[in-house]
């Protein structure tokens, strides 16, 4: 009985830290924060030496250590880029092996995910109202007072990613979390974030969502569509209002204007330009592809702003033949859809080590796994 309890307590440990990643409490460090490694090192090792009555997946290990072994065999430098690769696909490793387990052994926390989100907007309505530096002390926020609330985030796009993927993982996993709360509290956070990329990353999202849950009525569409409506209207003196104006007439000159936008783009589409023309063999230090193919629309610094673009530029044709496999084995055209959008959702700037999608995947996973059991 001490052993469940203590097991349930590291469960509400590893769902507030992956609540909250940004809390800079030690070091100079940008993004996710080197506790969320550190705690779910530690629950695994916990997890491992116990006793579960359930499997326990260490096959998804197999990635930072493929990773290791594609720099070793592609002579690839142990410098910092590397390390911060290696820790990034560990951290996704780590934290889908915990929740994987103790999702077997309790529910899904959705009390602690429901006020969790309310603290993200409280957050950022602070924020709005007393001024961008409410939480510097906290966290090395980026944001301006030009631009949206970063809330509990480095900066808006980031805080638009955590409580889409937040409000994601409560309606997948939480049946009473309604479709029109879903909707409604999205565009909550589009209007507080005011981020373009926070757009791309809600309507992706909810449309992989609401296709999974057989909800993409016309009276959601109506909703998404007169939210989208109200949220210009409301931000169309800012510079998300000019930015979405410009999407709205197709004139996509000033997104490639913007400095932040056009360096998102030319992010995402980096690793895609520079593994095609390396013909999908694995690839590792960025700046030397974009030399060697002389990439002129490329990103030109060392971050691979995409987190499908990670796997498909350091993992090549190994990890779009996974992809490939898994879209023969979905079978249906709902469960197509919904991965489709799920990879639409993924293909821009989100960091491989953020520990919301490794339990967003841990979702799919359990619903599919059954799928790739078949015929064994």
């Amino acid at each position: 009985m001490i052993l469940v309890n203590l097991h349930r307590f590291f469960f509400r440990v590893a769902s507030l830290v992956v609540l909250f990643p940004y809390f800079q409490l030690f070091g100079e460090f940008g993004g996710i924060q080197p506790y969320v490694t550190g705690t779910f090192l530690i629950l695994f090792l916990f997890i491992s030496i116990q006793r579960i009555p359930t499997s326990k997946p260490y096959f998804i290990f197999s990635i930072p250590i493929l990773f290791v072994l594609i720099n070793f065999i592609l002579g690839g430098d142990t410098n910092y880029l590397f390390f911060r690769n290696f820790f990034s696909y560990l951290t996704f490793s780590l934290v889908f092996y915990v929740f994987s387990v103790y999702l077997v052994l309790f529910k899904f926390p959705k009390k602690i995910f429901f006020y969790g989100i309310l603290v993200w907007i409280i957050a950022a309505l602070l924020q709005l109202i007393f001024g961008e530096t409410v939480f510097y002390s906290l966290i090395a926020s980026s944001t301006t007072s030009s631009r949206g609330a970063a809330s509990l985030a480095t900066e808006p796009s980031f805080f638009a990613l955590q409580l889409c993927i937040l409000l994601s993982i409560l309606y997948l996993y939480d049946d009473n979390f309604k479709a029109f709360s879903y909707i409604i509290l999205g565009f909550v956070g589009l209007a507080l974030s005011q981020s373009i990329i926070g757009g791309w990353f809600y309507m992706n999202m909810y449309l992989s969502t609401l296709i999974y849950k057989k909800r993409l009525s016309l009276k959601y569409v109506s909703l998404g569509i007169l939210g989208l409506f109200l949220t210009f209207i409301l931000l169309q003196d800012k510079r998300f209002g000019g930015l979405l104006s410009n999407i709205f007439d197709l004139n996509f000159t000033g997104i490639l204007l913007d400095s932040s936008a056009s360096k998102r783009l030319y992010g995402a589409i980096t690793p895609l330009i520079l593994s095609s023309n390396n013909f999908f063999i694995p690839l590792i230090d960025p700046i030397e592809a974009i030399n060697k193919f002389e990439c002129l629309n490329c990103r030109n610094d060392y971050k691979l702003a995409s987190y499908l673009g990670n796997f498909i530029f350091h993992f090549g044709f190994i990890f779009l033949t996974f992809i490939f496999l898994l879209f023969l084995k979905l079978k249906s055209l709902k469960n197509i859809f919904t991965f489709f959008f799920l990879i639409i959702f993924l293909l821009f700037e989100i960091p491989v080590a953020h520990p919301l999608v490794a339990l967003l995947l841990v979702y799919y996973y359990r619903a599919y796994k059954h799928i790739f059991e078949e015929g064994r």
